[in-house]
Formats: structure tokens, C-alpha cells, sequence
């Protein structure tokens, strides 16, 4: 035989040992949806395996190994089962224990805000028990100060009453000194009635004021004795040619002899304006701008 047909024996044997099929056991690794990973002996790497039978991570299942692919002929740690009924089960199993682990968080959770509530309220209550405490003591103060401010406010009271009355008593002496003093101003008023009534007479005599008619104001001049003539000096308004006029007068038993009105002075037929003119009847001495006096004839 040639060397060349052994060679070609020798690929032939070693592939049909490469692909012939085999059966070993493996622990599962994990499993992920519908795919089982377990580590086979004598491999290097984790392989991963359809789950056709029912498998959980740590259980140990018989593999076939064939043809490049590897498949669950039994579960050692279970009874062997290619039902789906089976791996429903155990899905919805698994969903179970999942809601089942988180209803535990949520109730972990729940737990933890009820005891955090409950903190919350032993706090609340505490807090209300010291504001309460505060309270009283507060209220204890404020009546201990009331109580102090009325002391103050009936001592005030008294003083005050006391020197009301005090007061009193002074303005009542000082009432009676006012009284006795108007006793002796009275007995002086009268004294001096007494012994100057005279004196007041004869001086009305000659200064009074009057309103007669249309003249108001001061009239100086004795009072005439009967059958004499009265010859007055009138201070005030006098009615002058029907004319109210503010001067001084000159009058004889009524009749104004002449006046001033504090410019012109008018004495019967007389008038002299200091500023503008003296006029003697019908005639006048009259200044003029230049310097000059012309004499003139009024109409």
C-alpha cells in the first residue's frame, strides 16, 4: 500500500471520529429566555443549548452532542420532560417569583415610609409637646406681668389720687386767697368811685364819644349851660354837604363852620389845598410848573 493511500485512510477515520455523536452531562450555568448555557467537558468555552426541557441554573441535564449542535435529552435534577405545558409552567413560575420578589421590595419599601411616617409623627408630636410646654410657660410669664402691671397701675392710682387731692386742697386755698383779694379790690373800686366821681363828671364834659346821626367819633368842648352856644371839635365821620366825609369839624350849635380832611382845610368862603391851590371865594392863588403863582377866577 502507498503512502499516499494511508494518508487518505487516515483523513477518512479521523473525521468520521470528528462527527460522531456523543453523549455527557453538564451543570446549567444560567438561563436566558429560551436558551440554556452550560459549560461541556472538555470544552474551553460556555455553550449554548436550545432549552427543550424544562432546566434552571445549577440543575444537571444529559446532553447529546452531534453534528456541530448540542441538545437537553434529560434533567437529572428534575424528571426528564419535553412538555411545554411544563415549561409554561415554569415560566409563569418564574414570573411569579419575580412579582413575588418585587411585591417584597414594594413592601420593604411600603414598610420603610410607614416607619418614616410614623418618625415623622413621633417628631410632629414631640414638637407639639414642646410648643405646648412653651406655651405654658409663656402664659405663666405673661400673667406673672400682668399681674406686675396692675401693682404698677394701682400705685399710680394712688399717687395720682393723692395729688389730685393735693390739688384740690391748693386751688381751694388759692380760691380764697382770689376771694379776699376781689373784697379788697371791691372796697378800692368803691373808694376810688367815691373819691373820683367828680373828676370823671368834668371830664365827659369836654371828651366824649358819641354817634349823633350821621357823625361817629370824639367830641371835644364843654358841654353848653343852658341858653349858651355850643361850639363843638368833631373827630370822625361828619356828614359834610350831604357827603359822609372821615375829618376834623368845626361846628356851632350843629353848623359846620369848616373842616380838614387831612389834604385841604375849608373855613367857610376859605379853601386852602396845600397842594394844588389857596381859593378865597371865587378867586384862587394857583402854583404853576414853572415856578410861578397866577391868580384866577373859579367857577
Amino acid at each position: 500500500m502507498s503512502i499516499q493511500s494511508d494518508l487518505i485512510r487516515a483523513f477518512t477515520m479521523a473525521r468520521e471520529r470528528k462527527t460522531k455523536g456523543y453523549d455527557t452531562q453538564a451543570t446549567v450555568l444560567r438561563v436566558e429566555a429560551d436558551t440554556v448555557w452550560v459549560h461541556i467537558p472538555g470544552g474551553v468555552d460556555e455553550t449554548p443549548i436550545r432549552k427543550t426541557i424544562a432546566a434552571r441554573a445549577g440543575d444537571l441535564i444529559n446532553i447529546r452532542v452531534a453534528g456541530g449542535r448540542a441538545w437537553i435529552t434529560g434533567n437529572e435534577s428534575a424528571p426528564p420532560t419535553d412538555d411545554a405545558t411544563a415549561i409554561y409552567a415554569s415560566s409563569v413560575a418564574e414570573t411569579a417569583d419575580s412579582n413575588a420578589n418585587t411585591a417584597n421590595k414594594n413592601a420593604g419599601e411600603a414598610k420603610d415610609t410607614a416607619e418614616a411616617a410614623q418618625n415623622e409623627a413621633e417628631g410632629a408630636s414631640s414638637a407639639a409637646g414642646t410648643l405646648r410646654d412653651e406655651y405654658e410657660e409663656y402664659k405663666e410669664g405673661m400673667e406673672d406681668e400682668l399681674g406686675s402691671m396692675q401693682e404698677d397701675i394701682d400705685s399710680v392710682r394712688e399717687d395720682m389720687a393723692g395729688q389730685i387731692e393735693s390739688v384740690i386742697s391748693a386751688f381751694a386755698e388759692q380760691f380764697s386767697n382770689i376771694d379776699a383779694e376781689n373784697n379788697e379790690i371791691r372796697t378800692l373800686v368803691n373808694t376810688v368811685d367815691g373819691t373820683y366821681a367828680d373828676a370823671f363828671d368834668q371830664l365827659y364834659d369836654y371828651i366824649r364819644f358819641i354817634t349823633d346821626g350821621a357823625f361817629r367819633g370824639v367830641e371835644l368842648g364843654p358841654v353848653p349851660g343852658e341858653g349858651e352856644s355850643r361850639i363843638m371839635l368833631r373827630v370822625g365821620t361828619v356828614n359834610i354837604e350831604g357827603v359822609d366825609t372821615n375829618c376834623i369839624s368845626f361846628s356851632k350849635d350843629g353848623e359846620n363852620l369848616g373842616w380838614w380832611d387831612g389834604t385841604d382845610l375849608y373855613t367857610g368862603n376859605v379853601i386852602v389845598k396845600l397842594t394844588q391851590r389857596a381859593q378865597f371865594g371865587n378867586f384862587a392863588f394857583v402854583p404853576r410848573s414853572n415856578g410861578s403863582l397866577s391868580f384866577l377866577k373859579v367857577v
